[in-house]
């Protein structure tokens, strides 16, 4: 009862779309999360990048992983258990993507024991459901705190007033997939607003052949049955005035097919599911002053297993046993901040943040008859921070933004980050002059993980760091084009690595590395009815900064083509991309650049209420390798050849 009450109590995270400043900009695109209230995305402080439902429907994505991958300066790795977000080359194997921020309607997504939120089925909403998403690269520990190293990406969803309807979508394709949606949308004129959606997918997968194991005791390489996935996840967002509730839940079952860990190839039971859920509650308001408060409170839980099978006995006398993996993260989150206009041209907002993660647990054993344990602990923790931003408007084309949040940690103590902005705009160009610091703190994994066998905790580990300075240029051409160049540089530094004990052969964590990013990127963008269009090149270097040696999956090149036009205006349109991805060093190889061509036509109005969606993916059938980490035998991934997809959705 506790919990409820400070949720129904609590603190806020972000400026909730369609709210009074969503009027002062019109058209003009939008971001809320880059200094946490909403703004022109020529005035962030940020390299932004704008997705649109409109996006989404138009090129036919599937999963969050599928639109960043189209997305200026970010790569997606699929290792065929879980998809990694890449931001500026920087994509390591083994990391779980906790160097990005993830939120959904200003929630934080990252859970509290791996710091992951991957963009692929474990995200507990259909992108259906998705209003806009916002791209917001560079450091934002600032305003957020931990995580936010390399990018925020901002996921809003949509509201009862966006539908006021009820949608009913079936679809399948390729590997037997199967999926189904209902959505019910609607505002009252009692001022009650509720939005409710539930999705289901399921796909059987492929059979796959990894050479590496091709044995006649392996199965002749032939992983068969191992690749299904099936997905279900929920959204409920109830709204009233200045108070908005809101509930996601989603629970992932994906079987591995890669035998990663030293498993026992094409052996079952072989998966991991994800069981992600939260609830929360904001509130915001303005007065007549001119005076934003913004509260907002959530409790989130998370929970993984996985089971491997290992053979104890011999390769001709096959006795396998499976092992466990099991997580579980429970944290509930208090914040809030008040934004004022202290004078004219400035604005200033500051505010705090508690997180108590009330459940951080790991297990590991074995199913045998003796049940062996080889790791079963809890480590409660509890983390505060608060941050000041000001604002000020010089004069008519310069405004300077400077800020700094400090956060304490029992595991390391206090770390203090700052960042400040300037911007010039004349007319319909802006430039940009960025500079921030940010951290990841050590997470429960890395901290206190050990096992009898492989692995032991370290006895201290402190923050990851970085700083970044970056230089952006924006031009608008007109309402709806824009183009936008960028250069960056980025240094991290305590980097937290696995690396092998000398004295007992154990692999422990600790801070060990330094690592130097920079590089350029360029692109354009067109939204027009009659054609949705973005355009990138991104050039970047990702290197050890002691060796100079260049890490591993950071593609050097990246180039994206999308084009949507309207074949039948406001009835038919085609959307096409082309995303090439330079060659990546692999563990002990190279692994081969590539080019993928997606295609994608959506009917609308076929029937009163009815549209047709149906998608080619990989269109010319090329051979596509990603890379394997450290815990694969195999250095490269291979991934879908040729596949399809269709779905038709009611409107009623």
């Amino acid at each position: 009862m506790l919990h409820i009450a400070l949720l129904l109590s609590g603190f806020a995270l972000a400026t909730e779309p369609g709210t009074q400043e969503d009027l002062l900009f019109g058209d003009i695109p939008v971001v809320t999360g880059a200094s946490k209230y909403a703004q022109r995305v020529s005035d962030a402080p940020s390299s932004v990048t704008l997705i649109t439902a409109e996006e989404i429907a138009r090129f036919g994505w599937r999963d969050l992983a599928e639109i960043l991958d189209a997305v200026r300066g970010l790569h997606v790795t699929n290792d065929r258990d879980y998809k990694y977000i890449g931001v500026r080359g920087f994509s390591p194997p083994g990391s779980y993507g906790e160097r990005v921020l993830f939120l959904l309607d200003g929630f934080r997504l990252n859970e509290t024991v791996f710091d992951s939120s991957t963009p692929d089925g474990v995200l507990p909403i259909d992108v259906a459901d998705i209003d806009r998403i916002e791209i917001i690269r560079g450091p934002g520990s600032a305003l957020y705190g931990t995580n936010a190293m390399l990018a925020v990406v901002n996921i809003i969803t949509r509201r009862g007033r966006d539908l006021q309807t009820s949608e009913l979508e079936i679809g399948g394709g390729s590997y037997n997939s199967v999926h189904g949606r209902a959505t019910w949308g609607h505002r009252f004129a009692s001022d009650w607003e509720v939005l409710t959606s539930v999705t289901a997918r399921w796909t059987e997968g492929q059979d796959h052949y990894i050479p590496w194991f091709d044995r006649p005791l392996r199965n002749d390489g032939l992983a068969e049955g191992l690749d299904s996935e099936r997905d279900v996840d929920a959204l409920v967002k109830v709204a009233f005035r200045d108070l908005q509730l809101e509930f996601f839940g989603g629970d992932r079952k994906k079987e591995v097919p890669t035998a990663p860990w030293s498993t026992y190839f094409n052996g079952r039971p072989q998966y991991t599911r994800d069981a992600k859920a939260g609830l929360g509650a904001t509130w915001e308001h303005r007065t007549e002053t001119g005076t934003a408060y913004h509260l907002d409170s959530s409790v989130n839980v998370y929970d993984f297993a996985g089971e491997y099978p290992y053979n104890f006995g011999s390769p001709e006398d096959v006795r396998l046993v499976s092992n466990q993996d099991r997580a579980t993260s429970v944290f509930w989150s208090l914040g809030g901040h008040v934004s004022q206009d202290l004078f004219d041209g400035n604005r200033l907002i500051a505010g705090t943040e508690v997180r108590h993660a009330l459940i951080r647990s790991q297990f590991n054993g074995d199913l045998n008859q003796r049940g062996t344990v080889y790791l079963d602990r809890n480590d409660p923790g509890i983390t505060a921070g608060a941050f000041v931003q000001d604002e000020w408007r010089l004069a008519d084309p310069l405004m300077v933004q400077a800020g700094l949040r400090a956060d304490y940690y029992p595991e390391f103590g206090l770390t203090v980050n700052p960042r400040a902005a300037a911007v010039g705009t004349i007319k319909d160009t802006a430039l940009k002059l960025l500079y921030g610091t940010a951290y990841r703190a050590p997470n429960a994994y890395e901290l206190f993980y050990e096992d009898a066998r492989y692995q032991k905790s370290p006895e201290a580990l402190g923050p990851e760091r970085s700083n970044t300075a970056e230089v952006v240029v924006e031009q608008r051409f007109a309402e709806r084009w824009s183009a936008t160049a960028a250069g960056y540089r980025t240094l991290m530094a305590d980097i937290i690595a696995s690396k092998r004990d000398p004295g007992d052969g154990r692999q422990i964590f600790a801070n060990v590395d330094r690592v130097r990013i920079q590089g350029v990127e360029v692109g354009a963008e067109g939204h027009e009815t009659w054609l949705e269009t973005r355009l990138s090149y991104a050039r970047q270097d990702v290197r050890d900064a002691a060796t100079d040696t260049e890490l591993r999956n950071a593609p050097q090149h990246l180039g994206k083509i999308l084009a949507s036009p309207a074949v039948w205006p406001e009835r038919v349109f085609v959307g096409a991309e082309v995303l090439m991805v330079d060659d990546r060093r692999g563990v002990g190889a190279t692994i081969r650049g590539y080019t993928l061509v997606n295609a994608h036509i959506n009917v609308r109005n076929l029937a009163e209420g009815l549209q047709l969606g149906f998608t080619v993916r990989n269109v010319l059938d090329s051979e596509i390798n990603h890379v394997g980490g450290f815990e694969h035998r195999q250095p490269r991934i291979l991934q879908d050849g040729r596949n399809f997809r269709g779905s038709l959705q009611y409107s009623f």
